[in-house]
């Protein structure tokens, strides 16, 4: 298939009000991420996010090329603002899952619809789904705190520790546990208590 055809592909079979709603959705994600002072590659990541969902939902192909643009920028911004988990949920998952869904459907496509074609899950396989998924939160869930017990440590060593993230200088300093909240820091990490100022 050429791109050209693969892109006409992608344009066909959308209704007035499909396309009106995205055009609205991303819209407002670019509003409000202007607004709410996000970066370039918030903005990027926050607006590729919502057409990935609405091509899913379509069931066109392009839906994987959003995403992988949307999960790369995110496991960025994830790992700049220490959010490891969220970050090895998207370059470890998502990312790879990217190509996977996008083989996967492109060889199941309809050529009358250049949508893939849908099918439902019988009753077994939802059991088995929802039983995988539970398994797999819960051993992720023991590797994420296995994680903060080996970084925790580091980050308690020093009385005074600077952390900056998107402006904002953040000191450990020796004493209780509390949750830092500068206004604009996009996580909560609990490192220490914290006196947190504005650059």
């Amino acid at each position: 298939m050429t791109f050209k055809k693969f892109i006409k592909n992608e344009i066909e079979g959308w209704k007035k009000l499909e396309v009106t709603w995205l055009l609205i959705a991303c819209a407002v994600i670019v509003g409000l991420s202007i607004y709410w002072d996000y970066t370039f590659i918030g903005i990027i990541s926050s607006t590729t996010g919502v057409v990935c969902v609405v091509c899913t939902g379509k069931g066109k192909l392009s839906a994987y090329i959003f995403g992988l643009v949307n999960t790369v920028l995110y496991a960025v911004i994830s790992y700049k603002a220490a959010l490891y988990g969220e970050t090895m949920l998207n370059a470890l998952y998502y990312v790879p899952m990217q190509f996977v869904g996008f083989y996967v459907w492109s060889r199941h496509m309809n050529d009358e619809t250049h949508e893939v074609r849908k099918k439902h899950m019988k009753a077994v396989g939802r059991i088995f789904m929802v039983l995988a998924v539970a398994l797999g939160t819960f051993l992720y869930g023991l590797l994420l705190k296995r994680l903060y017990e080996f970084f925790r440590p580091k980050w308690e060593e020093g009385d005074l520790t600077i952390w900056g993230t998107d402006g904002c200088i953040c000191k450990n300093v020796r004493g209780a546990v509390v949750d830092m909240d500068c206004g604009r820091c996009v996580y909560n990490i609990y490192v220490g208590t914290k006196l947190c100022e504005w650059q």
